[in-house]
């Protein structure tokens, strides 16, 4: 069985802090252990599945996951981000529609009929956990 991002989990979290560790965001060195620790987080989905998937080799990794315990990879912040840009460029749009609707009566000196925008509720969200543990090769068995 291979792992996939959605059936994997860390069996025994470490508890070294990762911001301890030296090296990059992607990968760090690990002085108890004397291991490298790949970041699944700053990576895209296909390269975290590589590193998991090795064949006889245990890994050390870290991860962020989101309120659904789904680990965040760089494809999923890519999204976020996206969808970020998108909300920002709607509300940006929204408040040039009004002050120019403002300026129109000024100008004219007559009010006009205000549109009615419906703002959606703010979802509360859970703070990200992050994980570092070992993970173990699968056993084949046929």
């Amino acid at each position: 069985m291979k792992y996939t991002l959605k059936n994997f989990e860390v069996k025994n979290p470490c508890s070294i802090n990762w911001r301890d560790m030296n090296g990059n965001e992607e990968i760090r060195h690990c002085d108890t252990c004397q291991q490298k620790v790949n970041n699944l987080s700053e990576m895209t989905k296909r390269k975290s599945l590589k590193i998991l998937n090795q064949p006889n080799e245990r890994v050390c990794v870290t991860y962020l996951q989101d309120e659904n315990n789904q680990i965040i990879t760089q494809t999923y912040l890519g999204n976020f981000k996206r969808n970020l840009v998108k909300l920002g460029s709607a509300v940006l749009a929204i408040i040039f529609s009004f002050s120019s609707i403002q300026a129109m009566q000024t100008k004219i000196g007559k009010p006009k009929k205000k549109k009615v925008v419906k703002q959606k509720k703010h979802v509360k969200t859970r703070p990200l956990k992050r994980t570092i543990g070992k993970v173990f090769p699968q056993n084949n068995f046929r």
